[in-house]
């Protein structure tokens, strides 16, 4: 695929890897700046943060947007809502200056959090907000610019792109994500981009998901969709795929078959062909150690969202072997591609 160079701009953040369930990165609001961990959620498209006006109990732990301390704050008087699998947020639109690392967006609009519902976030959990990173037709601020769209048309990144490099929490490689072109030592050569489906989620089109090589037949009956959601902690899908994929993985819940368990293969596809990313049990399975003894299960959830077309969400258990890129191309408008290349760290 043809690249062509943007502006001066590639810009890495590191992010602190909590326990391979979040991976958290500082970003500023408003003037003089005030600091916040964020997640950076491909599965979405906006920016949530706390303002001091939420009560909920979730906020209570949380980094508060302090508008009346900022000079460049304004203040858009329109509600809002949205629905995450965790839970659901409802606030307010503002515009003020975000910066993240070397880039600088004046009168960016994001979403002011008012009230906390569900399980969207607990008093233990380290992060303050979310930073959405998908497509604007994804967006609940119809008619306003999302921030990474805001970035690209400033013209200045040298790639129209954003990537992560998870690696592992107990290992030295700092996690990151990178705003430009995606850092050449974080990956094995070459990247396979893949064109998305539809631009609204990062999906590409799934041909199946393999059992030790073995067709699984998951997506016979209608068409499978993979999101790729660094949002998401899991691997999910729909009710009837899991179970019949997790009945064909066969982990013991004593963990007794983990040497000989199969290993699982995503199979991706656009015009060009199918594309293979494998993982091992060691990616996929969950492993716990207590005094009643050990547990094992894969790490899959249901998660059902259309009745017609089968989603799966290929969340953060499978960004820890690979190393995803997800580029807009030229423009907002262009055809946009996922990248994935086996991490650095994953081949040692």
């Amino acid at each position: 695929m043809a690249v062509k160079d943007g502006g001066d701009i590639t810009t890495t953040l590191s992010l602190l890897n909590y326990y391979d369930i979040e991976w958290l990165g500082v970003i500023s609001v408003g003037t003089p700046a005030q600091e916040f961990s964020v997640i950076f959620d491909t599965g979405s498209t906006d920016l949530w943060m706390p303002s001091t006006g939420c009560t909920s109990q979730g906020c209570e732990s949380q980094a508060r947007f302090e508008s009346s301390s900022s000079s460049t704050f304004i203040d858009l008087e329109t509600q809002v809502a949205a629905a995450f699998g965790s839970g659901d947020l409802y606030g307010s639109l503002a515009q003020d200056t975000v910066r993240l690392g070397e880039l600088t967006v004046v009168g960016q609009t994001f979403c002011l959090i008012d009230e906390e519902v569900g399980s969207w976030t607990s008093v233990d959990d380290p992060f303050d907000g979310l930073l959405g990173l998908a497509f604007p037709q994804l967006s609940d601020t119809t008619g306003y610019t999302p921030l990474f769209d805001s970035i690209i048309n400033q013209g200045t990144l040298t790639r129209n792109a954003v990537s992560f490099f998870f690696g592992s929490y107990e290992e030295e490689d700092s996690a990151s994500i990178t705003f430009g072109t995606p850092p050449e030592a974080l990956y094995v050569a070459p990247i396979q981009y893949i064109q998305v489906s539809s631009q609204l989620y990062w999906q590409v089109k799934l041909v199946d998901i393999y059992v030790n090589g073995v067709a699984q037949n998951l997506c016979s009956s209608r068409s499978c969709v993979a999101v790729l959601d660094t949002g998401t902690t899991l691997l999910t899908g729909p009710s009837a795929g899991v179970a019949a994929l997790v009945a064909a993985i066969g982990a013991s819940e004593d963990c007794s078959n983990y040497d000989s368990l199969p290993s699982i293969t995503y199979v991706f596809a656009d015009d060009n062909g199918n594309y293979e990313f494998e993982l091992e049990p060691f990616y996929y399975v969950i492993e716990e150690q207590s005094r009643n003894g050990d547990w094992c299960a894969p790490a899959f959830m249901s998660f059902d969202i259309s009745p017609s077309t089968w989603y799966w969400i290929v969340g953060d258990v499978f960004m820890r072997k690979f190393f995803t890129t997800y580029y807009r191309g030229e423009t907002t408008t262009s055809t946009a591609y996922v990248g994935i290349a086996t991490a650095a760290a994953a081949s040692r």
